[in-house]
Order: structure tokens, then C-alpha cells, then sequence
């Protein structure tokens, strides 16, 4: 009788086991996550940074060729063209929706190509004349670099190793 039941115990126990992890229950699921990358908004000197990570958001991989979008956390605005899931404590402000000066000076460095750089200028100020930067070129070369997404490649590059 005691065979009996340690049998039936383990036959429910594998049963149980067997409808939680159908039903997506275990306690080792592949949850998957990834960095959100965007460049922060100097709006002093009214140019972008270099991508860098700025939060971890839940989901798989994503493409970096989405809108732009103004992301705002701790007085700091940022801009990224990575698609969803946006962090959750940031702000967000759609290019194609009504904007904010600070998001809209944000949006037109990056139709210029304007990024800092570690000397104090940029690679395409505002009003086109002498920056105090290197000469410029480096950062709009025409490829990636242009438009951002060659530092979102290697950042999602790097969180996917």
C-alpha cells in the first residue's frame, strides 16, 4: 500500500510539473531583457553624445531604425531612435507629436549631424562657423555614425555576447 501511494505521489508531482511549465509557471523561465541605448541632449551647447546605455527594458532584441523619440529622466533629456519598450521611468515625447523646446532643439542636432565632442564644440553648431572643435567630419562620414545607430549596434552587439 505504502509503494502504492509513494507511486501516486510522484506520478501527481510529475503531473503538476509537467501543467506549470506548460502553462509557462517555472521558476527558471528565459526571460529576456536588453540595454536601451540613447544620447543625452547638451542643450548648452545645443549638440548630442554619443549613444550610451541608459536603462535595461524588458523584451528581446529591438531595431535601432525606429522615430526618433525625446526620452526625459532627472532633468537630463535624451534622444533615440531604438524602438520599444522605452524605459519605464523616463519621459517620452514623440517627434511626430506636439513637442518641447528642449526635445525639439534635441531633434534638430540630429538632423544636423551635431554631435559633442570632448573639447567643448561640436561637428555642426547652429550657426555654421568656427565651433572650438576638431573640424567636425569624424562623427558624418555619411555612414551609421550620421544618424546614431552605429553606437546602438554595438551596444545591443555587446548586451546580446
Amino acid at each position: 500500500m505504502n509503494a502504492r501511494l509513494a507511486i501516486l505521489a510522484v506520478l501527481v508531482a510529475g503531473g503538476v510539473a509537467t501543467i506549470a511549465g506548460a502553462l509557462g509557471l517555472s521558476a527558471c523561465d528565459d526571460a529576456k531583457s536588453h540595454v536601451y541605448a540613447a544620447r543625452a541632449f547638451e542643450p548648452d551647447r545645443n549638440c548630442l553624445d554619443d549613444y550610451g546605455a541608459v536603462d535595461v527594458v524588458s523584451g528581446g532584441d529591438v531595431s535601432s531604425k525606429c522615430g526618433a523619440v525625446c526620452l526625459t529622466n532627472a532633468g537630463t533629456t535624451y534622444l533615440s531612435t531604438v524602438c520599444p519598450p522605452y524605459p519605464p521611468l523616463f519621459g517620452v515625447e514623440l517627434a511626430d507629436a506636439a513637442i518641447g523646446d528642449t526635445c525639439a532643439a534635441a531633434l534638430a542636432a540630429q538632423a544636423r549631424g551635431d554631435i559633442c565632442v570632448p573639447d567643448g564644440g561640436s561637428t555642426h553648431p547652429v550657426d555654421g562657423g568656427a565651433d572650438g572643435g576638431d573640424g567636425g567630419g569624424a562623427a558624418d562620414d555619411g555612414g551609421d555614425a550620421a544618424n546614431g545607430d552605429a553606437g546602438v549596434d554595438a551596444l545591443a552587439d555587446a548586451a546580446s555576447d
